[in-house]
């Protein structure tokens, strides 16, 4: 009997370590009901400037909310970029505009699935440089609709 309860318990001590967003096997977990269509929301910030990320594979674009006093408000705007884990980001108008009026330019971003984190890499005026911003998932990732294709 004590070995089956020891054997128990190592099994579910086991699952709680594992990753929520992968099976046992390793394998992306995906909700029944959810396609590819789905989108994958993140925040972080650095410097007083909050970022709300919601990135769609789908489409390959992300919806964009900067909110901070550094920026004097909230911007909001959508970028696309070349594939899920590249590096290319092209950041669409007005939230471009927006962005160059605050000298601050978005150099590229990563998707790490491994660590399930985005980072982002931006270029800030005066002394600042160039900083990296590493995004977590939201903890309520809800589909926030932003994963309707951009105009372009």
């Amino acid at each position: 009997m004590w070995s089956f309860l020891a054997k128990l318990l190592t099994i579910v001590a086991a699952a709680s370590l594992q990753h929520p967003h992968t099976s046992k096997f390793g394998t992306p977990r995906i909700p029944l009901g959810t396609a590819a269509h789905s989108s994958e929301r993140f925040v972080g910030g650095l410097m007083g400037v909050h970022a709300d990320v919601t990135l769609c594979m789908h489409t390959k674009h992300a919806a964009i909310k900067l909110s901070g006093i550094p920026l004097g408000g909230t911007l909001k705007g959508t970028a696309r970029f070349s594939d899920g884990e590249g590096s290319s980001v092209v950041v669409d108008e007005p939230l471009q505009t927006s962005l160059r009026r605050r000298f601050v330019n978005i150099v590229g971003a990563k998707f790490d699935r491994e660590r399930d984190r985005v980072y982002v890499t931006v270029k800030l005026p005066f002394l600042l440089g160039t900083q990296t911003i590493m995004l977590g998932r939201a903890a309520d990732d809800e589909d926030v609709g932003a994963c309707t294709p951009p105009a372009l």
